[in-house]
């Protein structure tokens, strides 16, 4: 089957930037202060270059200048704009080593279909293959820190973690087995659109089920429970604990059940909160939070888009969000022992307003410790309370549908402040 997908292409133009701080993955990137009569001499400067030849260009290259005069003058003017375009060649330096899934085509069909390519469908499925592509390299001996090599000599640690998501059925994270999840468990049809709440429980069941593999454990052998990711101890090959919100509320109970290893040690937890925020776009009181949310240090961005084409919003300035865009077709990888890597990295970030953001998303955190996850039920907590129509609900233990007495007593006013490091120790020390 052809690709008769018409490519959006990656672009190689940048995006206009203000000088308002740039938020990716809980790191803030800003310029270096200044008194505010030179920032509004800059301001006027750069918008005055934007709309020349050189708009493409974040730090133009100073002119050759015959004249001695005003060289001083010049030559002030050009550090300036300098410093203050640093923080975005920052920003674009670590946008470029974030791992980039698009569309593929000339794989192995998936199952017995006779897709060899997921172009015009596949967008919502690369979009989460990025998501975890880029949690597990967090979560490697690569670190957050990591960066391309300049001689091009990548870690093996890094091969190890693009492998899990080439477009073959052996591998655990492919669009093959994404798609074949969706297929059988969850109602969609191979080639069919995934919606956010999909995505989500997909990676989460991949997730154990991979670990259920190197474990020895068939998925005839796991518990329900354990197929879907609700309920996991002991080792865990991914070092990742997944926990996916089914009404819009965090449970402490549930989170730190599956967060905590039977002998009380942390498992770095994934959090993925599919929601929709409104009706055809997402609606304006939501606008604040969802920006909000990219100033916590365990933030992932937003896995969205716009109506019927996923991306994958990673970083925020202002009112708008820079994404990761799935939407061009590239060849299949044939060898996974010899292959290039320079198809998984986009130096160009494109850049849309929250606006234009479909209100269908998911909203995913990874909290690596135990004192990230309780950094992260604070913030979430004061978000929370100053938000008249909260993103998500923090909640210290799951509703007992089962229970046969159901209490209307008026609510308790100290629930709202919940101890934290005792929930923890309360959990840790329970019996499991």
């Amino acid at each position: 089957m052809n690709c008769l997908y018409i490519f959006r292409g990656s672009g190689n133009s940048l995006p206009q930037f203000s000088n308002s701080p740039i938020r990716m993955y809980g790191k803030e990137y800003k310029p270096p202060d200044i008194p505010k009569d030179e920032q509004q001499d800059d301001a006027s400067e750069m918008a005055s270059e934007s709309s020349g030849n050189n708009s493409n260009s974040i730090v133009n290259d100073d002119n050759n200048s015959n004249s001695s005069v005003n060289s001083n003058s010049n030559n002030n003017n050009n550090n300036n704009s300098q410093n203050h375009n640093q923080f975005i060649e920052e920003f674009l330096e670590d946008f470029s080593n974030k791992l980039w899934c698009s569309y593929r085509q000339g794989f192995e069909c998936i199952g017995d279909s006779l897709f060899e390519n997921d172009c015009g469908w596949g967008c919502m499925l690369r979009s989460g293959q990025m998501l975890l592509a880029n949690v597990l390299l967090l979560n490697s001996p690569i670190g957050k820190d990591w960066k391309k090599p300049q001689n091009g000599e990548y870690p093996e640690d890094f091969y190890k973690v693009v492998r899990l998501f080439l477009d073959r059925p052996s591998a655990p994270f492919s669009i093959h087995n994404i798609a074949l999840h969706g297929r059988n468990h969850l109602g969609k049809s191979i080639g069919e659109w995934f919606a956010p709440s999909n995505i989500s429980n997909a990676i989460r069941a991949l997730v154990y089920k991979y670990d259920n593999h190197l474990n020895g454990t068939s998925e005839e052998d796991s518990s329900d429970e354990e197929k879907e990711g609700k309920k996991k101890k002991g080792d865990n090959q991914c070092n990742l604990s997944v926990y996916v919100s089914d009404d819009g509320s965090l449970y402490i109970d549930q989170l730190l059940e599956i967060a905590l290893r039977s002998d009380g040690s942390w498992m770095p937890l994934l959090i993925l909160i599919p929601t929709k925020l409104g009706i055809d776009t997402i609606n304006e009181i939501y606008y604040r939070p969802l920006l909000d949310i990219y100033t916590f240090p365990q933030n992932l961005g937003i896995v969205g888009g716009k109506p019927r084409a996923s991306l994958y919003f990673i970083a925020s300035q202002d009112d708008n969000l820079f994404y990761l865009d799935p939407h061009t077709v590239q060849n299949s990888i044939e060898s996974d022992s010899d292959f290039s890597l320079s198809s998984y990295f986009c130096n160009i970030p494109k850049k849309a307003n929250i606006s234009e953001v479909d209100p269908s998303l998911v909203i995913p955190f990874f909290c690596s410790t135990k004192e990230s996850f309780l950094d992260f039920l604070e913030r979430s907590k004061k978000l929370e309370s100053s938000s008249e129509f909260p993103l998500y609900n923090i909640q210290e233990k799951a509703p007992n549908y089962q229970k046969d007495d159901i209490s209307f007593d008026e609510e308790d006013e100290t629930s709202e402040e919940i101890d934290f490091e005792s929930e923890y120790h309360m959990f840790s020390s329970s019996d499991r």
